[in-house]
């Protein structure tokens, strides 16, 4: 006996309707469970630096550094070179920090055996070190060239800049090298707006580990003399930028604040202008991951912002993946009706 009409439209519908559930829940869940594996051994990873930090920094302030992280600085020191944002600085100090590194230098083509250049200022460490320990755990050799100044609740106190931070996590294996070059950071990348002795003494601590101390004349100088550095053991796969060191985008930059991955193909040809760093590899076809603007990276990637506590391990946004595209939303509610439709049409008909 042949179904009746009715039934096999229904049966069409619910078909097409379980595909649609399935693609709903596929977004829904992120990441295949490789790579989720591989995110939350990033976040593990990143748990353990923040410890380490911990121990080692001076004592938090609960009110500014609820979580503990010795990652958040004090509101003005010797090294201070503009106000910055205390929720932002928290969110970089988090687990998930790394797991989000993770993701996107993933798509950005970095494979076991890459490179990955990283340049940094002192006023986001969290996400510093979260690059740093991604790159580790996805098997890439990462070179860090980063700066002593930072901005308001960064790595602003003298004695502990991220300089140090960075030596402190090679020297306990959780990342693979500290600095390879330290410059001032600030007006101009030469420390014109920070206090001179305090300055002095940290970047003669960061010499005295092997790191070359950078003083360019210029922006030019400045550009050339860390990609010498961040490009001295071959062309890295990426580049990552994080806060708003004097090179990293070059004043008047046609950039417009963008955050997260930038890939060439994104720009016109001849790149975006400007004459920092981050044009400089674009415009050689390498991809960015550039960290600037916190809160939209997070309203785009599902990072938490600026969490307290942190939420539990792989349970945040993050690993929910990326919203389904418009269409998909959109294609259960048509399909709902055009089930009514075509039943109500054929009872018309038959009847």
């Amino acid at each position: 006996m042949r179904p009746a009409p009715d039934t096999r439209v229904l049966a069409v519908l619910l078909a097409v309707s379980a595909l649609w559930y399935a693609g709903l829940t596929l977004f829904s869940a992120g990441a295949d469970p490789a790579r989720r594996a591989q995110e939350l051994g990033a976040a593990r990873a990143m748990a353990r630096a923040i410890a380490a930090v911990a121990a080692a920094a001076p004592a938090p302030d609960p009110g500014t550094d609820p979580n503990r992280t010795g990652l958040i600085g004090l509101p003005y020191t010797a090294i201070t070179t503009t106000l910055g944002s205390l929720p932002a600085k928290r969110t970089g100090a988090q687990p998930d920090a790394a797991a989000l590194m993770a993701r996107l230098m993933t798509r950005a083509g970095v494979q076991p055996g890459s490179r990955v250049a990283v340049e940094s200022s002192g006023s986001f460490p969290g996400f510093t070190i979260a690059a740093l320990v991604a790159a580790r755990s996805l098997g890439a050799e990462a070179v860090p060239v980063v700066s002593v100044g930072a901005s308001t609740y960064g790595a602003n106190r003298p004695e502990f800049t991220l300089a140090d931070m960075l030596d402190l996590l090679a020297r306990r294996g959780l990342i693979q090298r500290g600095p390879a070059a330290v410059s001032p950071g600030g007006e101009s990348d030469r420390g014109r707006d920070m206090d001179p002795a305090a300055l002095e003494a940290a970047l003669a601590r960061a010499a005295a580990r092997g790191a070359a101390i950078l003083r360019p004349a210029s922006l030019p100088a400045d550009v050339a003399l860390k990609r010498a550095i961040l490009d001295g053991r071959g062309r890295p796969a990426l580049f990552v930028s994080v806060g708003g060191n004097w090179a990293a985008a070059g004043p008047g930059e046609g950039l417009l604040g963008r955050t997260g991955l930038l890939t060439p193909d994104q720009f016109k040809a001849g790149g975006p202008e400007g004459t920092g760093l981050i044009q400089s590899y674009l415009r050689d076809r390498i991809p960015v991951i550039r960290i600037l603007d916190v809160q939209d990276l997070c309203v785009r990637t599902g990072l938490a912002f600026d969490p307290i506590p942190w939420p539990a391990e792989g349970r945040s946004g993050l690993y929910r993946g990326n919203p389904p595209p418009r269409w998909l939303i959109a294609l259960g509610p048509a399909l709902a009706i055009l089930a009514a439709v075509l039943v109500k049409r054929r009872r018309l008909i038959s009847g």
